[in-house]
């Protein structure tokens, strides 16, 4: 997780993975590539390499993504863009399946609890305001079942 907040910007270059990030959000992203850029630009292949491993260790239960990182594999130059926005073209948030398999796992990570420490609790809280924000992609739940 810690991954995918620091280097978002690596995934927020496509159309689709821009549109569910505000203008304000997409403006720090920016400033953190051009950063990043300035002094780590030739660890670039690593770090795509990296995030393309973890997205894969993300989705390997989910046995339909395997032919989207089949055609877009780690070798590539930008894998990690290209297998983003494939896995949001194949997966859209808005697709039922994936609003009930997104509300699961938040939910579950959401209800275990470790610890009684204030880091413990800071954690498990911001869990909670994490699935809020996640629920804020998925959309009202009523409005959806009316369709």
């Amino acid at each position: 997780m810690i991954l995918g907040i620091q280097f978002r910007w690596i995934l927020t270059h496509g159309k689709l993975a821009r549109a569910l990030v505000t203008t304000a959000e997409l403006a720090i992203d920016d400033a953190k590539e051009a950063a990043w850029m300035d002094m780590y630009a030739h660890d670039s292949d690593t770090l795509e390499d990296v995030l393309y491993r973890r997205l894969q260790d993300l989705w390997a239960q989910v046995t339909d993504s395997i032919a989207v990182f089949n055609d877009n594999f780690a070798a590539q130059p930008l894998c990690v863009q290209k297998v983003w926005e494939a896995l949001l073209t194949a997966f859209p948030l808005d697709h039922k399946r994936m609003q009930t398999a997104l509300l699961a796992r938040e939910l579950t990570r959401m209800m275990s609890w470790d610890g009684d420490t204030k880091r413990a609790i800071n954690l498990h809280f911001a869990s909670v305001t994490e699935l809020h924000h996640t629920m804020g992609f998925i959309g009202d739940p009523a409005r959806s079942s009316a369709d």
